[in-house]
């Protein structure tokens, strides 16, 4: 992954390219393990949370496609994201229908 910085030098755009050590999420989910004990489901959806914070739908669909107990992950990492962003934040499609 790069982090991308554009400077302006006498009016002409440069693209600076930093490269950063990045560790792809499938890789640290693997190393939190998959979900088996409680610990590592909760490991496992403070992880998801911590990477999709801001972004609902990501975050929960994402959650709940992680593994064997992905449903449970994907509720815990559902409550915490709609704690963080509140109800207003919530995709409708996913909420119509709700009782």
């Amino acid at each position: 992954m790069l982090d991308r910085i554009v400077v302006n030098v006498i009016g002409a755009p440069f693209k600076i390219c930093l490269v950063t050590n990045v560790v792809l999420p499938e890789a640290r989910l693997a190393k939190i393990g998959p979900g088996d004990t409680i610990a590592e489901a909760v490991a496992r959806a403070l992880y998801l949370f911590g990477i999709h914070a801001s972004d609902f739908e990501t975050a929960v669909l994402t959650a709940a496609d992680s593994g064997r107990h992905g449903p449970a992950v994907g509720a815990m990492v559902g409550a915490l994201t709609r704690a963080r962003i509140g109800a207003q934040a919530l995709p409708a499609p996913l909420i119509d229908g709700l009782v």
